[in-house]
């Protein structure tokens, strides 16, 4: 660069002089900017850069470096050998060393290109005798140096070099005071409570446990537990730091969905602000996904994740719930770059895992190729030559084999290595094996679909089966789904092929393989920014809410990451931010709202949150009157006072600041609008955010609520509601797996009732079994419904057992919409599935959807009631002595809707049946007439021509018994009830009972009808055809000529002589049957 170059760079780059007198790294003194103090420093510094460098201990054995002077063997002779011994992000740093243009005492490390610096870069550096490898040595030869006063190496100070330790492993030697020492402490800060961890790692075997243990790279329960558990947490956690993320660490006590769900619930309730789970260990391997070939070891990761049990798949295959980071994170490494960055991390980790487990690392260390056997689907695991073992009958997929193959190895057992899947990748893989290249164990990593059931998959065949099915990448154990509520990842190292053959050999290291692409994960994960420090629980504003925090809150994470979306003050800067959720009452609205204030506190320091009840006008007012003494409003407590007008106003000044006012239990649209108006109390500020809670949706309507600020909430799903009852209960008191989810579904998921259950159980000592038993009979579970529990997070003035709390709602709607009520008490009495909007009016649908009791099917003309709220509605009736007015309505209008069936119109009453058999159900309590006895032999016909003959026959005995009791045992209808079971029976085979009920009717008809009636001669027809089933000969001939006599006299009646052939032709069937 010539100098007009050189003076427009630095007139660009507005170089200053560095005007120096002192070495800043060990105070040697010389004149001001001169060549030689400038040289020195140079020096020093770059010594410096150099030793920052996390060189190996091998490299100081090898390279002879000394201060200002570097080996050119150092870039050419060992770099490839350092590799392995420093992080993955060093390695780019090696690329930089290996370009130093360097020759031996000569450091001419710049560039053509290079920085432009303020003095003169040296040539060649003095006191060359200074080596790295013997610090004494180096400390000698500088205190010898007599061109500087200090000779002092400022290195030596800071304890900066590493020393081998006595396993032979590089341990750095930095003592507490140390320059490096404090700068990691200020980068990694000490967690300080449990909300500091956004990431828990859930491990179910002790091996995959110590793989992810050794990665951690630092412990912070060393000392002991410091951030405890919460009440009834009886998991055991290791909590640490892996890269930038704090991270908790727990071991499953157990095998089974029990045992996972009750350890997911335990956690959620500890570490309440988990936004991460990873899911670490071994699974079982698709031979093949797509184009490619999977090796043992190699790693999945889980997209999506499909539940089977015992064979059989779950229907609801469901994607894991997933932020828009970590959907950004794993789709980067569905790219090639990200996917071989990962890869390359993966491999690096994996030898530092190796590396850490000292004289463990046997354990960890990649099997060999030899190791890694596929057989063909169909070559079994068994004994080849064993005449008195099972074995020797297993030719097929279903057969047996004996114990004693299934604990041998495939060298005992003799497999057929000729069976071998033959693989590209694993030659590719033998070459590098034989070349003695370290990259043989490096793994794949795959993201797809992952099979998770509760037995182990042992046949190669199945698995081949379930992959073609169902596209499945992986197969493991544990219960995903129990993790659903939380976003979560699952990190697999495959260890066999889930076939027969499956052995424990790769284990250890596909635990490896899983634990060094987690923590390779965990480096691309962002974790988010939050205010550091404990939760304060001294409040900084105005927190003025009734209820402390529910540490049993579970599940809802979508709906609160939503809420907490919307409710921030602010939201809307034009406006005052208003927000509702609305669902059925129990459903957990105020549970959620509760959550998500709390959530909100621990962000916002500068918002004050205030909880208005509204469920009168007196708690209102009441609610609004504290608030004003919080504030301070002036003249709040004076007698005449207008506290819902002061506390508004106050409120709507913009300069109070940021505030979130939560209105509970906004259901009474008497209240809210006309006549009370409490709705015209609702301040507004641009600085402020409202959220209510309601279970009438018209609620959203009235105020102008729209789209995405209205919150429609339901039952909790599945997995949400298993986690509040294991987190209520004892082990002991869910052992019982199969009462619980039935337990579950009864309850319909609905928290309250949860909740409510739990008490129950806590408070006397029972199972879940044996609280199902409970619930068995409708009015022991009425009963238990209608118990009120105490509960800290409701209120004390307000009974929360479920019937009473829908009481409310039945009687808002018995007051504002009397019709819609009557409908409510008639679909109660129905079943609560697929009810035909045809029975309701399209208004009384409307106001029973707004309270959440029905829901409308999409794109169906029918509609669903509440299982809960139909049992409540029912204890209602009953309770005011109305319940068989009711019921008897409603056999009148379902057998008004309900036409005789035939084939042509099954259309319709195939519809109808569920809902007529449900209502019939309350005859039997109460005396019924003529229509209930028309609805049963309508019924009964269905099942007759639906081939439910058994059914038939138990519901046209109803109806018999029911027109000999109210219509007399000769009327019409009596007789058909009689025929019609007749011909039930005999289809039945129960021939004897059938020829005694004709008989029996025979004789009525004969009586009532006459003989030559259509019915009679029917009748006789009838007869006829049991009587030949029966093979009376002698009868059925007489029988038959009475019948020939009948059916010509009645012909000769008649003038068409067509119609008297055909008449005469009704009875030679008959004939016919007995010549045969």
């Amino acid at each position: 660069m010539d100098d007009y170059s050189l003076d427009t760079v630095v007139s660009w780059c507005r170089v200053k002089r560095v005007g120096i007198t002192t070495c800043p790294l060990c105070a040697s003194n010389g004149p001001l900017d001169s060549p030689e103090l400038v040289d020195h420093v140079l020096s020093h510094t770059y010594d410096f850069a150099l030793r920052a460098l996390p060189w190996p201990l091998a490299a100081r054995n090898k390279a002879s470096t000394t201060i200002g002077t570097y080996c050119s063997l150092v870039s050419q002779d060992v770099t490839e050998e350092w590799e392995e011994s420093i992080s993955y992000q060093e390695t780019r740093r090696l690329s930089w060393v290996k370009n130093l243009k360097l020759e031996e005492g000569t450091p001419d490390w710049r560039t053509d290109n290079d920085d432009i610096y303020p003095f003169a870069t040296p040539q060649v550096w003095d006191n060359p005798g200074i080596q790295l490898s013997s610090l004494e040595k180096k400390m000698e030869s500088a205190a010898k140096s007599d061109e500087f006063e200090d000779g002092v190496d400022y290195f030596a100070d800071g304890g900066y070099f590493e020393d081998e330790s006595a396993d032979g492993s590089s341990e750095p030697q930095i003592d507490g005071n140390s320059r490096h020492s404090r700068q990691k402490e200020d980068q990694y800060s000490r967690p300080s409570c449990r909300e500091d961890f956004e990431i828990a790692i859930i491990c179910a075997l002790i091996l995959e446990y110590d793989a992810v243990a050794l990665l951690f790279d630092e412990f912070w329960d060393e000392d002991g537990d410091e951030f405890g558990r919460a009440a009834g947490d009886d998991n055991t956690y290791t909590t640490g730091r892996i890269g930038n993320h704090n991270v908790v660490l727990a071991l499953l006590p157990g095998m089974g969905k029990v045992s996972e769900a009750a350890a997911a619930a335990n956690m959620r309730s500890t570490y309440v602000a988990l936004r991460l789970v990873l899911l670490a260990g071994i699974c079982g391997g698709a031979p093949h996904y797509n184009q490619y070939e999977i090796l043992l070891g190699d790693v999945i990761i889980s997209n999506t994740v499909i539940q089977y049990n015992f064979g059989r798949r779950y229907p609801d295959a469901f994607a894991s719930k997933r932020d828009e980071n970590i959907r950004t994170l794993l789709a980067t490494f569905e790219t090639d770059l990200g996917r071989d960055e990962l890869r390359k991390t993966t491999a690096y980790f994996l030898r530092q895992l190796q590396k850490n487990a000292g004289n463990r690392q046997n354990k960890y260390k990649y099997p060999g190729t030899a190791e890694d056997k596929l057989f063909e689907s169909g070559h079994r695991h068994k004994h080849r030559i064993s005449p008195a073992c099972i074995c020797s009958h297993c030719h097929g997929r279903m057969d047996p084999v004996c114990a004693g193959a299934l604990a041998s190895s495939c060298n005992d057992l003799g497999c057929d290595e000729r069976y071998l899947v033959k693989r590209n990748r694993l030659e590719a893989r033998r070459q590098l094996e034989q070349g003695g290249k370290n990259e043989v164990q490096d793994p794949a990593i795959y993201a797809g679909t992952i099979a998770s059931s509760d037995t182990i998959i042992k046949s190669g065949e199945d698995r081949d089966r379930i992959i073609q099915e169902e596209g499945i990448i992986a197969f493991q154990m544990e219960g995903a789904g129990v993790w659903e509520e939380v976003p979560h990842i699952m990190v697999k190292g495959v260890c066999d092929y889930a076939d027969c053959h499956k052995n424990k050999k790769w284990q250890d290291f596909a635990a490896a393989t899983a634990a060094s692409a987690l923590k390779a994960i965990l480096e691309r994960y962002n974790q988010t920014d939050k205010r550091q420090g404990p939760v304060v629980e001294e409040l900084p504003c105005h927190f003025l809410v009734p209820f402390k925090r529910n540490r049993g809150f579970v599940g809802r994470e979508a709906i609160l990451s939503e809420l907490l979306g919307r409710i921030l003050p602010g939201t809307n800067k034009e406006d005052c931010q208003r927000t509702i959720i609305q669902g059925l009452g129990g459903v957990g609205k105020t549970q959620i709202a509760l959550e998500a204030i709390y959530r909100l506190r621990n962000k916002r320091l500068d918002c004050s949150i205030f909880w208005v009840s509204a469920a009168d006008v007196n708690t209102f007012e009441n609610s609004y009157r504290e608030i004003g003494r919080h504030i301070k409003i002036k003249g709040i407590d004076e007698e005449k006072a207008d506290v819902k007008r002061l506390v508004k106003t106050a409120l709507s000044d913009e300069s109070i600041g940021s505030w979130l006012l939560v209105v509970d239990n906004a259901d009474d649209t008497g209240l809210l609008f006309e006549p009370i108006c409490l709705s015209d109390y609702l301040p507004f500020s641009r600085k402020g955010s409202i959220l209510l809670t309601t279970r009438n949706q018209t609620v959203a309507s009235r105020l102008g609520i729209q789209g995405a600020s209205i919150i429609t909430t339901a039952e909790m799903y599945d997995v949400e509601a298993r986690f509040m009852l294991y987190q209520g209960l004892n082990p002991s008191q869910i052992s019982n797996a199969n009462s619980t989810e039935r337990l579950l579904h009864i309850l319909a998921n609905l928290p309250l009732a949860i909740r409510q259950a739990c008490a129950y159980m806590a408070e006397n000592q029972i199972s879940t079994s044996e609280y199902l038993n409970l619930c068995e009979s409708k009015r022991d579970m009425i009963r238990l419904l209608g118990r009120d529990f105490d509960d800290p997070h409701q209120y004390k003035s307000i009974p929360n057992a479920v019937t009473t709390t829908w009481l409310t709602s039945f009687n808002h709607i018995s007051k504002h919409d009397p019709p819609a009520a009557e409908y409510l008490k008639f679909m109660s009495l129905l079943a609560e599935k697929d009810i035909p909007k045809s029975l309701l009016p399209m208004e009384a649908i409307g106001t029973l959807e707004a309270y959440a009791f029905i829901a409308q099917r999409e794109g169906q003309d029918s509609i669903d009631m509440h299982r809960l709220v139909r049992i409540a509605v029912q204890n209602w009736l009953e309770g005011k002595g109305e319940l068989n007015v009711y019921v008897t309505s409603a056999i009148q209008r379902l057998n008004h809707a309900f036409p005789f069936p035939k084939h042509e119109n099954k259309d319709i009453w195939i519809r109808y049946l569920p809902h007529a058999e449900t209502a019939l159900k309350f005859q039997v309590q109460h005396k019924g007439g003529k229509v209930e006895a028309s609805l049963l032999n309508k019924v009964a016909h269905s099942y007759y021509l639906l081939g439910q003959y058994q059914k038939a026959e138990q519901v046209y005995w109803q109806a018999l018994q029911l027109c000999r009791e109210v219509l007399g045992k000769e009327h019409p209808d009596t007789l058909i009830s009689m025929n019609n079971l007749a011909s039930v029976l005999s289809d039945l085979g129960k021939d004897e009972e059938a020829e005694k009920m004709h008989r029996q009717t025979l004789q009525l008809k004969e009586k009532v009808l006459g003989k030559e009636h259509p019915s009679t001669l029917k009748s006789l027809d009838n007869l006829g055809e049991v009587l030949l089933k029966l093979e009376k000969w002698n009868e059925l001939e007489q029988l038959n000529r009475q019948i020939l006599l009948m059916h010509r006299r009645r012909a000769d009646e008649l003038a068409d002589t067509t119609a008297k052939g055909e008449s005469a032709r009704q009875g030679a069937p008959v004939y016919a049957k007995k010549s045969e």
